[in-house]
């Protein structure tokens, strides 16, 4: 019989942000020790700048933080087509600085900031082409408000090297470096899985380092995420058990759901001469496990 890893639920009440409808977490017993670590996800005040975050590992708290992001991420998607187990993934890299002055807005409603216009944007002398920065907007749909820069990277990322941008602007340059983390791989559950919410949910996967399992309820029509909840692991030991009271936190009817395990590392230490706001580079190996929980 497999052992159910303890689990402590936190409790994160964020002052001013909506909290996903039908998730309340409350303490476990107090015999149970800090295995991981479970936190409500409050949606931030603005749509994610760079895209969503099963693509982009960036969460609603850091939206919230940082003006400026530099992401390298590989990204694996694990889903089922008819019954029919398929995997891709992709590796990319994306440069997003905000202009905090010129939001995106509709009344009260801020949706998110127009893009700089930067001089130049390389990854290890790989330039990086300028593209329409996209908001989405409810009803309205995109609209583009200035410039984000992206390039592929798929066939040339190598986990665990160290990489850096150059970003210049207004004569000003910035070198910020990171260290792509290990691959990681989810072996439970797999794509297309349909999990019983009454029985305990067996995680697995390898690749060492800062993990964290981000959940969130799945829209197919529209192919939108909503995330509900992080856990993180105190010990990334591989293997964690999610108990059906854990599973009983998920909106109950719906059945749609993915499960993003995230690999990052992080630097915040990075500036740009005349660039107010606070910069975020991140390097994340990213694996979305699409499920189904009856």
């Amino acid at each position: 019989m497999n052992r159910l890893f303890p689990i402590l639920i936190l409790i994160a009440l964020l002052a001013g942000c909506q909290h996903p409808d039908g998730v309340y977490l409350t303490p476990g017993p107090t015999e149970e020790a800090t295995q991981m670590e479970i936190t409500p996800i409050a949606g931030a005040d603005t749509t994610t700048p760079v895209g969503s975050l099963d693509s982009t590992a960036i969460l609603p708290t850091d939206q919230a933080r940082f003006g400026a992001y530099l992401t390298l991420n590989r990204v694996v998607e694990d889903f089922a087509v008819l019954g029919v187990r398929q995997i891709t993934t992709r590796e990319f890299t994306t440069v997003f600085f905000a202009d905090k002055n010129r939001p995106v807005s509709f009344g009260q409603w801020v949706f998110g900031y127009f893009g700089i216009k930067l001089d130049s944007v390389a990854i290890d002398a790989l330039p990086l082409s300028q593209v329409p920065h996209l908001i989405p907007v409810p009803i309205v749909g995109n609209i583009t408000a200035g410039y984000s820069y992206a390039r592929e990277l798929t066939g040339v990322y190598t986990p665990g090297r160290n990489y850096v941008w150059r970003v210049v602007s207004g004569g000003a340059a910035a070198t910020i470096g990171i260290q792509a983390p290990a691959n990681l791989a989810v072996l439970s559950p797999i794509g297309g899985a349909k999990i019983l919410r009454t029985r305990p949910l067996e995680l697995r996967w390898t690749g060492a380092g800062n993990l964290t399992i981000v959940i969130s309820k799945r829209f197919p029509l529209v192919e939108k995420n909503l995330p509900l909840f992080s856990i993180r692991p105190t010990l990334n030991t591989g293997r964690l058990v999610l108990e059906p009271r854990v599973l009983a936190l998920l909106p109950a009817g719906h059945q749609s759901f993915v499960l993003t395990f995230i690999l990052s590392n992080r630097n915040e230490q990075g500036k740009l001469a005349g660039y107010p706001a606070q910069v975020l580079a991140q390097a994340s190996s990213v694996y979305n496990c699409y499920v189904e929980l009856q």
